[in-house]
């Protein structure tokens, strides 16, 4: 509340079983936006086996799930524009969002955690589609 996004925000606190489930079913996109570093995370996995896009930032464990074989989107801690891109993407988009390191996946859209960058390739992608 004191953020100023109970408007556009739920926070539901700890959840388990069917209303976890429930939940997840409903849930259009994961985002893990730590500041603080942490091991690889359970809710990743969670939303990954209900095949979820996962967003997460690059602190801790978390970017491991990338370098796993996943398709878990990373960006730069502290970098809202960048988050808000990719959750976006995340939301409304079949492509997949790779690092520009990872060669490995020509169709995907690459992301640098430059956000002037990345607004550049979603207009490409835009006149793609």
């Amino acid at each position: 509340r004191r953020l100023g996004v109970s408007s556009r925000v739920e926070f539901l606190g700890t959840l388990s079983g069917p209303v976890l489930e429930r939940e997840y079913s409903q849930a259009s996109v994961l985002v893990v936006p730590s500041l603080l570093p942490e091991p690889l995370g359970l809710v990743v996995s969670e939303a990954l086996s209900h095949e979820l896009p996962v967003v997460v930032s690059d602190v801790g464990g978390l970017p491991e799930w990338r370098t796993r074989g996943y398709d878990v989107r990373t960006y730069p801690a502290r970098d809202p524009q960048t988050l808000a891109a990719l959750i976006e993407l995340s939301c409304s988009s079949s492509y997949r969002v790779r690092d520009s390191k990872d060669q490995s996946d020509d169709d995907a859209l690459v992301v640098n955690g430059a956000a002037e960058t990345l607004a550049a390739q979603l207009e490409i992608l835009c006149r793609r589609g």
